[in-house]
């Protein structure tokens, strides 16, 4: 192991993976938890945050094989300074048959896997499920709005989608910075019109216009637009707390049903936990999404389910029987993983994929 940077804590803040202080946190875990460690494996799904980990971790230890799968990545397999870059998940086995020569398949080795999309969810077969418990988290969000179901709530359901799904296209953004909780509360927000143009005259309100998919999608890209241009998550923040105040004077509320008590305390609560540097503000909407995960971890339809790698987690046992210390993980935030009665960790899922448990085991067992 290389030297190690010294390393403090921010007392406010969280940290990302592809922060250099992330990979320091890993190695003060490892130092402790597995002093006989000298090589690593990192499997993960992101050329951004997963390789950034790899690359932090490899300018402190002396050997770290890194292997990036992301369906989204426009090039052929291809090796840079110790990591692999695929498009598939089939070439994990490519990379394993490579990396064999330079390690032990024992407890001088740590294999380190990303939760979200690689090992569950796998991103290019199966991830579909994450995105929308987080979809199916903001439609109950909206729910809880309005005092009745009517035509106008499944207009905001439908805007709020639309939003968020822009969103989500426009990664690493200064509005958003990626954060789940800044994309939820940006897209309720906007859905039910809690903008200055929309109080003054309830007939611009998305929950009032824009039935065709064509409008809607214009409405959400030139909406997510203005709102980038007018500054960052904080200056939105500040803005919608005071265009409250001033709806709750008009019958903006009563014309479509919004009990605006709801959206004001889930506006404040949201608030007080972004001034105090918590990392998931939206404490309604991780909620929602964590009963929407467990309800997708139990679905008997593959398609519909959130499924486990098959061949990331065969991997992941085969290393585990011969000694290979696992260490998993994830940037999911705590309210999205578990509360006071259960753990989605400890959700049963269904293995699904491509069938390589046999190549797999020969390849490292020989």
């Amino acid at each position: 192991m290389r030297k190690s940077r010294p390393f403090r804590m921010p007392q406010k803040g969280f940290i990302r993976k592809y922060q250099s202080e992330y990979a320091d946190i890993i190695q003060d875990h490892l130092g402790q938890t597995y002093p006989h460690m000298s090589k690593i494996i990192y499997i993960g799904d992101t050329a951004e945050n997963d390789a950034a980990v790899i690359r932090n971790l490899q300018s402190i230890y002396m050997k770290v094989f890194g292997y990036i799968c992301d369906p989204h990545l426009n090039l052929p397999t291809l090796w840079f300074d110790d990591m692999m870059y695929s498009k598939n998940w089939d070439s994990i086995l490519d990379f394993l048959a490579s990396i064999k020569p330079f390690l032990n398949f024992d407890r001088s080795t740590l294999a380190i896997f990303d939760i979200d999309q690689t090992l569950w969810a796998p991103k290019g077969v199966n991830d579909g499920p994450i995105a929308e418990s987080r979809k199916k988290a903001i439609d109950s969000i909206l729910k809880r709005y309005f005092s009745k179901d009517n035509s106008f709530l499944l207009q905001a359901i439908k805007a709020a989608r639309a939003i968020y799904e822009k969103s989500c296209d426009k990664k690493y953004i200064g509005l958003t910075e990626d954060n789940e909780d800044y994309k939820a509360l940006i897209a309720v927000l906007s859905a039910i019109g809690i903008d200055r143009e929309c109080i003054d005259n309830p007939s611009q309100s998305p929950m009032s216009r824009y039935d065709s998919p064509d409008d809607l999608d214009w409405w959400a890209e030139s909406t997510l637009d203005r709102i980038t241009r007018e500054g960052s998550i904080y200056d939105f923040l500040h803005r919608v707390m005071f265009l409250v105040i001033i709806c709750d004077s008009t019958d903006y509320p009563g014309k479509f049903g919004l009990n605006l008590d709801l959206v004001r305390q889930d506006i404040q609560d949201f608030g007080i936990k972004f001034n105090n540097g918590v990392p998931a503000p939206f404490s309604a909407f991780r909620s929602e999404e964590l009963s929407m995960c467990r309800i997708l971890a139990k679905n008997d339809e593959v398609k519909d389910a959130i499924t486990l790698n098959r061949v990331v987690f065969d991997i992941a046992e085969t290393l585990d029987s011969l000694g290979v210390p696992i260490l998993a993980l994830s940037d999911r935030p705590d309210e999205a993983t578990y509360d006071d009665t259960t753990s989605l960790l400890d959700e049963p899922m269904i293995i699904y994929g491509p069938n390589y448990r046999d190549e797999i085991r020969k390849l490292i067992l020989n």
